[in-house]
């Protein structure tokens, strides 16, 4: 895969969106392209100085979709995997957009593709808004996917103590990971990117 540094071929216009969004918030990471396959690929980490996140920002021209993957920090053991699970599955059910997955001895990931299919010149806050949709579910929901992982509480015990307004019994989840203001991102603006900086 070649890098974007070259011209941007006329044919793939969410790459050169990507490229548009690299240039609005002034990062120096870099965009690989398959010209062949008509795809790219921006990696790139996302994040504050107590959690940052693994991030692809994918665009498959052919079919004219922009995907976006994240992923936290922390590593799913295999024997919470099954509670793990269950967690995302109800988590799921409970979000607006995209989905959570969980990775055995990975990570959580958050994924979410749209189709920008006919939408004319789509412009850079379409990016600014996967990145928020993804913050808002990790911000969220951070307590009860530390909770699964760091403590013994089943999934189910994890949902109950939320629907009826209990506290979790999170004693042995890190505070990074406690529900935390700075972290609601439902509207993610240029200002706001700046102060989570990313890759290089």
């Amino acid at each position: 895969m070649a890098k974007a540094k070259s011209k941007i071929p006329k044919d793939m216009p969410l790459t050169q969106l990507i490229q548009d969004f690299v240039d609005d918030v002034q990062w120096k990471d870099e965009i690989s392209i398959d010209t062949e396959q008509k795809c790219s690929s921006l990696p790139f980490k996302y994040g504050n100085d107590d959690l940052s996140f693994q991030v692809y920002l994918e665009a498959d021209e052919a079919r004219s979709w922009l995907k976006i993957f994240f992923y936290n920090e922390m590593t799913i053991p295999e024997k919470r995997y099954a509670e793990a699970c269950e967690l995302v599955n109800a988590i799921n059910q409970r979000i607006g957009l995209g989905r959570l997955s969980a990775i055995s001895k990975g990570a959580f990931q958050f994924r979410q593709v749209v189709d920008l299919e006919g939408t004319g010149s789509p412009t850079t806050l379409v990016i600014k808004n996967l990145i928020g949709a993804a913050m808002d579910v990790f911000s969220t929901w951070s307590e009860e996917l530390g909770a699964v992982i760091f403590t013994k509480m089943s999934a189910k015990e994890i949902l109950a103590a939320l629907d009826n307004g209990q506290p979790l019994d999170s004693s042995g989840v890190p505070d990074e990971l406690k529900p935390r203001c700075n972290f609601q991102l439902s509207k993610l603006g240029l200002s706001t990117l700046e102060s989570y900086p990313v890759g290089t």
